[in-house]
């Protein structure tokens, strides 16, 4: 039984900064896929200097290995996708913006009883408690989520001001929470 309360309500623009904090909770991945990118990393690393040196990994001679041209790109080029791969994504989902039917519109949304209720230009949704699969916190806004790669969101600047915000906030956690005791 979800928790009475008044509705509380947001209503905000749309922007491509929304979709980017939402991409980017996408595309970072869990710690466990960081960490097998990174083990991936180190697996092409060995393989591209095995295949270079033609030797044992134990026969190899590190510092003249590094010096040859493929084994310091190869170091470098996988470095970067370690680092800084999850980008990659976030920039193609950015790139499509203008694609997306809520880009640069009007959200209204409405946090009752029952769920979330949105309006973008005359489409409405509702967004039972119980069908919330995640909450991500981040400074400006809460992202609802909705399945593993889609969110809701809910910025601070669709609120008259920042305690209502807060207030909004707290409301979502307690109804996604006791929605979840109850399934």
């Amino acid at each position: 039984m979800a928790t009475a309360g008044p509705p509380f309500g947001a209503r905000y623009r749309y922007t491509r900064g929304d979709l980017f904090e939402a991409a980017r909770v996408v595309h970072r991945g869990s710690v466990r896929q960081r960490l097998g990118r990174a083990l991936l990393w180190v697996g092409v690393f060995l393989g591209t200097l095995w295949l270079v040196s033609k030797r044992s990994l134990s026969e190899i001679d590190w510092l003249s290995a590094l010096q040859q041209p493929l084994v310091l790109s190869a170091l470098v080029g996988f470095s970067l996708i370690v680092a800084f791969g999850h980008y990659i994504g976030i920039l193609c989902v950015l790139a499509g913006y203008r694609r997306y039917a809520v880009a640069d519109k009007q959200i209204d949304i409405v946090l009752g009883a029952e769920g979330i209720d949105t309006d973008v230009t005359g489409i409405r949704s509702s967004l039972p408690w119980d069908k919330v699969s995640s909450l991500v916190e981040r400074p400006d806004r809460l992202l609802i989520g909705i399945s593993k790669v889609e969110f809701l969101t809910l910025p601070r600047r669709g609120f008259a001001d920042p305690e209502c915000y807060r207030t909004a906030v707290e409301y979502v956690k307690k109804q996604v929470e006791e929605a979840a005791s109850h399934a």
